[in-house]
């Protein structure tokens, strides 16, 4: 909880008073898809996640219109990071890494994102698809 919704709190709570004064800026939190479903054993990170969801939602509806910030959330699916490969070891399971997405493709969608972006939407929450073998990762708003 401190790191998945404690910290975007945070940052979002330090970078607000500036963007406000601009009337103009993006907040791009990185949920998850198990905040939208969780899975056994994964309360706390799944809670988190979903929290994370609802921290850029109630952003959104707090700045969104009054001050012209967009708030969204990506929601990514199996990301190949060390976490993810404790958790799938510990359960036993064999996961493809090359069928998972790096942080790094992440990232190049959280930058990439707002700026492909028709019309400026906010209080988005969209997951992220794509793999290594496919190439950059694309999204699609839910």
């Amino acid at each position: 909880m401190a790191v998945n919704l404690r910290g975007p709190f945070l940052c979002s709570q330090a970078v607000l008073p500036s963007v406000m004064k601009r009337r103009w800026g993006k907040i791009i939190c990185i949920s998850s898809d198990s905040g939208k479903k969780g899975w056994a054993t994964g309360a706390a990170y799944c809670d988190s996640k979903s929290g994370l969801l609802g921290l850029s939602g109630v952003l959104s509806e707090e700045v969104a219109d009054a001050y012209g910030i967009n708030v969204n959330a990506i929601c990514p699916g199996g990301v190949d990071t060390p976490m993810a490969r404790k958790a799938t070891s510990e359960a036993g399971m064999v996961v493809d890494r090359e069928k998972l997405m790096s942080p790094s493709d992440i990232a190049s969608v959280a930058v990439s994102w707002p700026a492909t972006s028709r019309t400026p939407r906010t209080g988005r929450a969209s997951t992220s698809l794509g793999c290594r073998r496919c190439g950059s990762p694309t999204l699609a708003h839910s």
